[in-house]
């Protein structure tokens, strides 16, 4: 089946805006330019595209409810045609707030603070790989157990729009620091 994205609708508006799309233009509507699964391979594009895969880790080992807590985005590639766009889709656990990206340069479009739920990030221009984007949120003060962040990076090398797949990672609770200390006690005559 087909996939439709926010992402791919907002490239499309900008094009007939931006660019005018001839082509599309003509036609009377906008094509997102996706493909199925099925076509990128029958095409034989699937065997020569670049690979991209992410990673994700959290500062201090993990959350302190009630604190900031900055999350990290690695993403990495391997062979073939160089990148013509980058994006990332990230969905927060309930009650997680964006605050701002910590990365430089940060990328072209990114969330409004306070945003919630799915975060959509993207670069106008691909940042050289690799490339880390490193982004803050907020964690709510009853925050408890393990809860995931999972995004998956969406790209493409002048074809069909290409995703890296789901990836979820349990954010688990920041360890407890334990301040031992021996206490001299004195003996009084």
């Amino acid at each position: 089946p087909m996939r439709v994205t926010i992402g791919n609708v907002m490239l499309g508006v900008l094009c007939l805006l931006l660019l005018g799309c001839p082509e599309q233009a003509s036609s009377g509507k906008a094509s997102s330019g996706l493909q199925t699964q099925d076509e990128v391979y029958a095409a034989g594009e699937g065997a020569k595209s670049l690979t991209v895969s992410i990673d994700r880790t959290f500062s201090g080992g993990g959350y302190i409810p009630g604190d900031m807590l900055d999350i990290t985005v690695s993403f990495t590639s391997v062979g073939g045609d160089p990148l013509t766009a980058l994006g990332l889709e990230e969905t927060l656990p309930p009650g997680w707030i964006f605050d701002s990206v910590v990365s430089v340069p940060p990328p072209g479009v990114l969330p409004s603070p306070g945003a919630t739920g799915t975060l959509e990030f993207a670069w106008i221009t691909a940042p050289p790989f690799p490339y880390d984007l490193t982004y803050r949120v907020q964690v709510p003060a009853g925050q408890e157990g393990s809860p995931d962040v999972c995004g998956e990076g969406i790209y493409r090398t002048g074809g069909p729009e290409l995703r890296t797949g789901v990836l979820c990672t349990a954010v688990d609770p920041a360890p407890a620091v334990v301040i031992e200390r021996d206490i001299a006690v004195a003996e009084c005559d």
